[in-house]
């Protein structure tokens, strides 16, 4: 009897030994194209983050515990210095802890002084939450955004100004999945829960960059 039951053991064992192995395998590839990919496009590459970039009064910064920032890619393109890099932090605890990753997108602007404003896709809890007191700023006259989009901000007379006709029409039609966060010179663009893959890069830098111009537009 114990003679099988070492055998299924040691079974399971070397299966999970081999998932680790070709996971390890899989993210080694991952990075090295990551690298390869931002070298090809005018950015530098870190591997291991070196230095904090997170900020104190932006949301995403400030979820969860076992925060860890790491592949970190830095470049300039059309004026706009970018500080690209994975994140990820974990919530809950125990049985019910759970890793949230993503590839963030910060662009620093010279001489910008943006509201401080969160953006995200609305979801089921918070249309519930919006019944119940939950406050955020909605357009009476675009309706699509206001039903897709939750918007919080402190100044939302500053906010309201920022988020004009064209930016407002544009992300009704886009319907995009990425949260944006702000404050002064600094921009935040991300898909919560998703890392880019390497051939997606240039997709995402140029999402990001639409994005960022249009709050921006060149302001000095």
């Amino acid at each position: 009897m114990v003679q099988p039951i070492l055998s299924i053991i040691f079974a399971i064992a070397a299966l999970v030994g081999i998932i680790i192995y070709l996971v390890y395998q899989h993210e080694k590839k991952r990075i090295q194209a990551l690298e390869d990919v931002a070298m090809r496009n005018g950015f530098s590459f870190n591997q291991k983050m070196d230095q904090d970039i997170r900020l104190e009064n932006f949301k995403i910064f400030n979820k969860g515990s076992s925060k860890k920032s790491s592949n970190l890619m830095l470049g300039t393109r059309s004026g706009i210095k970018w500080t690209i890099f994975e994140y990820r932090f974990t919530t809950g605890g125990g049985k019910n802890s759970n890793t949230e990753k993503q590839t963030v997108a910060m662009a620093g602007l010279k001489n910008a002084n943006l509201p401080q404003f969160y953006l995200s896709k609305k979801n089921i809890f918070h249309k519930i939450g919006s019944k119940f007191g939950y406050k955020y700023i909605d357009f009476e006259n675009n309706p699509i955004f206001s039903n897709n989009y939750l918007l919080r901000g402190e100044d939302e007379t500053a906010i309201r100004k920022i988020f004009n006709s064209n930016i407002l029409i544009y992300l009704e039609e886009k319907l995009t999945k990425a949260t944006i966060e702000a404050e002064g010179n600094k921009l935040v663009y991300y898909i919560p829960r998703k890392r880019i893959k390497p051939d997606q890069f240039l997709t995402f830098l140029d999402d990001a960059e639409k994005m960022v111009k249009m709050f921006y537009s060149g302001r000095e």
